[in-house]
Protein backbone atom coordinates (compact mmCIF):
# COMPACT_ATOMS: atom_id res chain seq x y z
CA UNK A 1 0.00 0.00 0.00
CA UNK A 2 1.09 3.36 -0.34
CA UNK A 3 1.07 4.50 2.76
CA UNK A 4 4.25 1.82 3.75
CA UNK A 5 6.53 3.62 1.02
CA UNK A 6 9.68 5.25 2.31
CA UNK A 7 9.36 8.13 2.32
CA UNK A 8 6.18 7.73 4.60
CA UNK A 9 3.80 9.92 4.21
CA UNK A 10 0.62 10.73 6.52
CA UNK A 11 -2.31 11.35 4.66
CA UNK A 12 -6.36 11.13 5.38
CA UNK A 13 -7.63 11.11 1.88
CA UNK A 14 -6.31 10.98 -1.89
CA UNK A 15 -7.93 12.68 -4.68
CA UNK A 16 -7.65 10.70 -8.04
CA UNK A 17 -7.36 12.44 -11.46
CA UNK A 18 -8.27 10.94 -14.46
CA UNK A 19 -7.75 12.93 -17.62
CA UNK A 20 -9.88 12.83 -20.93
CA UNK A 21 -7.69 11.43 -23.70
CA UNK A 22 -8.68 10.62 -26.97
CA UNK A 23 -6.29 9.82 -30.39
CA UNK A 24 -8.95 12.06 -32.24
CA UNK A 25 -7.53 14.90 -29.98
CA UNK A 26 -9.38 17.42 -27.21
CA UNK A 27 -11.93 18.95 -29.45
CA UNK A 28 -13.42 15.32 -30.27
CA UNK A 29 -14.16 15.73 -26.45
CA UNK A 30 -15.39 18.97 -26.18
CA UNK A 31 -19.32 18.23 -25.61
CA UNK A 32 -18.51 15.18 -22.92
CA UNK A 33 -16.69 17.50 -21.05
CA UNK A 34 -18.98 20.19 -20.83
CA UNK A 35 -21.52 17.61 -20.16
CA UNK A 36 -19.84 16.30 -17.00
CA UNK A 37 -19.13 19.77 -15.52
CA UNK A 38 -22.57 20.62 -15.65
CA UNK A 39 -23.50 17.47 -14.27
CA UNK A 40 -20.85 18.22 -11.54
CA UNK A 41 -22.35 21.57 -11.11
CA UNK A 42 -26.10 20.43 -10.62
CA UNK A 43 -25.12 17.43 -8.30
CA UNK A 44 -26.27 17.69 -4.63
CA UNK A 45 -24.02 17.78 -2.39
CA UNK A 46 -25.28 18.91 0.85
CA UNK A 47 -28.01 16.93 2.69
CA UNK A 48 -29.56 17.69 6.40
CA UNK A 49 -27.79 14.62 7.85
CA UNK A 50 -25.85 11.26 6.84
CA UNK A 51 -28.66 8.93 6.82
CA UNK A 52 -31.33 11.33 4.36
CA UNK A 53 -27.44 11.51 2.51
CA UNK A 54 -27.69 7.48 2.31
CA UNK A 55 -31.20 6.82 1.20
CA UNK A 56 -31.00 9.70 -1.80
CA UNK A 57 -27.63 7.94 -2.68
CA UNK A 58 -29.41 4.47 -2.75
CA UNK A 59 -31.82 5.72 -5.18
CA UNK A 60 -29.42 7.28 -8.04
CA UNK A 61 -28.36 4.61 -11.06
CA UNK A 62 -24.72 5.29 -10.16
CA UNK A 63 -24.77 4.34 -6.36
CA UNK A 64 -27.65 1.99 -6.17
CA UNK A 65 -25.40 -1.09 -6.99
CA UNK A 66 -22.71 -0.34 -4.58
CA UNK A 67 -22.16 -2.80 -1.71
CA UNK A 68 -23.38 -1.35 1.55
CA UNK A 69 -20.08 -1.19 2.89
CA UNK A 70 -19.08 0.94 0.94
CA UNK A 71 -21.67 3.57 0.76
CA UNK A 72 -21.37 3.54 4.19
CA UNK A 73 -18.09 4.65 3.72
CA UNK A 74 -18.61 7.40 1.20
CA UNK A 75 -21.09 8.46 3.50
CA UNK A 76 -19.05 8.97 6.69
CA UNK A 77 -15.87 9.88 4.60
CA UNK A 78 -17.68 12.58 2.37
CA UNK A 79 -17.76 16.19 4.32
Amino acid sequence: MIQDINPFVNFQSMVLVDPMLSAAGPEHLKRLRLILIQGAYERRDVWPNRDSAARALMRRDRTKLWDQRVLDLFVVSTR
